[in-house]
């Protein structure tokens, strides 16, 4: 598995803030800080998970990505499944 991370987090850590705001039940803080991340080669085997990240550094290097989100989904757990609850185009 491999985790991108934004730099800087500011921006993420403000919309996180206004989430939290609009739905203060989502706000569980025994979790702890949520972890801003973009998640890479999950839920594969794990040489396919090799493969996709191999094909990742190959293609990118480990060049800053400079990506811009046009969705914002909430995800919730049930059991062992995660489903997304509600989502927003950021347009």
């Amino acid at each position: 598995m491999l985790y991108l991370s934004p730099v800087p987090v500011t921006p993420i850590e403000k919309l996180t803030e206004k989430l939290y705001n609009s739905f203060p039940h989502f706000s569980d803080k025994k979790f702890g800080f949520p972890i801003y991340h973009m998640t890479i080669a999950f839920g594969q085997k794990i040489e396919e998970n090799r493969r996709i990240i191999e094909e990742y550094f190959a293609k990118f290097g480990k060049t800053p990505l400079v990506l811009k989100a046009g969705k914002i989904g909430i995800y919730i757990k049930k059991g062992n499944d995660w489903s997304e609850y509600i989502s927003f185009d950021l347009g």
